[in-house]
């Protein structure tokens, strides 16, 4: 698998000026760059991304990718390629592929640093890491049993696009298994969620990570506050063609796990 370079297209300096301003987290997903300032924002992030997420989830992100390897390990048990799309520093695709030893687990994402940061680690010899942008992703039709994407989705610039794209490289009865943030459907813990989400991760998020005044932690609770329903996401995989769809509660109501399947044949 070839390396792929991306090259940075904007050069905003984020301590000067915000790559996520007040106007543009009324509704990041509308933002007509939303991918270029995404891609500046986890340049940004790449080197303490992990440390962050940890600390911010209060030690969630760890059980949510149990949760996914579990559910992985019931649909795909035995897969040949993987392709953890939206890999950053390649937390979960070094899990998978050392999970699944056999497997070829393919890590891509579209920011060079967090592909800097994964490649100053020691991965397994059956991991590797590739440059590539999900609304058009450089590999050949069919080419994976499993496709993952930790926190992705909603980072898409089009989400029907992208599962589009997903569906093309995976194999007929492939699997795909994403996780992400919702807003919680429990009217008295969604007060709770909402005042941590909003006032207190975007100050410790932009702390550790040294992105204050960016806005880089204030546009995760923007856009999970801003996306889609669980039946909608799951109407989006129906139309890209997947079945055998399902979405499962993680943890306590704040994560979802989403699931599809390419049909066979």
């Amino acid at each position: 698998m070839g390396r792929f370079r991306i090259a940075r297209t904007m050069t905003r300096d984020p301590q000067r000026q915000p790559i996520w301003s007040d106007r543009l987290l009324a509704d990041p997903h509308a933002a007509p760059d939303k991918a270029e300032r995404l891609r500046m924002l986890f340049d940004l992030v790449a080197p303490r991304y992990d440390l962050a997420n940890a600390v911010i989830s209060l030690g969630l992100s760890e059980y949510a990718r149990f949760r996914l390897v579990r559910r992985i390990r019931r649909l795909c048990p035995r897969p040949h390629r993987v392709l953890d799309l939206c890999c950053g520093p390649a937390t979960l695709s070094k899990v998978l592929a050392r999970t699944f030893p056999h497997a070829n687990v393919v890590g891509a994402d579209f920011s060079f640093r967090m592909l800097q940061t994964a490649r100053r680690r020691t991965l397994p010899p059956n991991h590797r890491l590739a440059a590539a942008d999900a609304m058009a992703l450089p590999f050949a039709n069919r080419s994976f049993d499993l496709v993952t994407c930790a926190y992705g989705l909603r980072n898409f610039a089009d989400l029907d696009r992208g599962l589009r794209e997903i569906g093309r490289v995976l194999k007929p009865g492939g699997r795909l298994v994403a996780l992400d943030f919702q807003i919680p459907r429990n009217r008295l813990f969604r007060p709770i969620f909402t005042f941590y989400f909003r006032r207190v991760l975007p100050l410790v998020g932009g702390l550790l990570t040294g992105s204050l005044g960016s806005g880089a932690y204030h546009y995760l609770p923007s856009s999970v506050a801003n996306w889609h329903s669980r039946d909608f996401l799951l109407e989006c995989l129906r139309k890209a063609g997947f079945h055998e769809t399902r979405c499962r509660t993680v943890g306590p109501d704040v994560m979802v796990l989403l699931t599809g399947a390419k049909p066979p044949g």
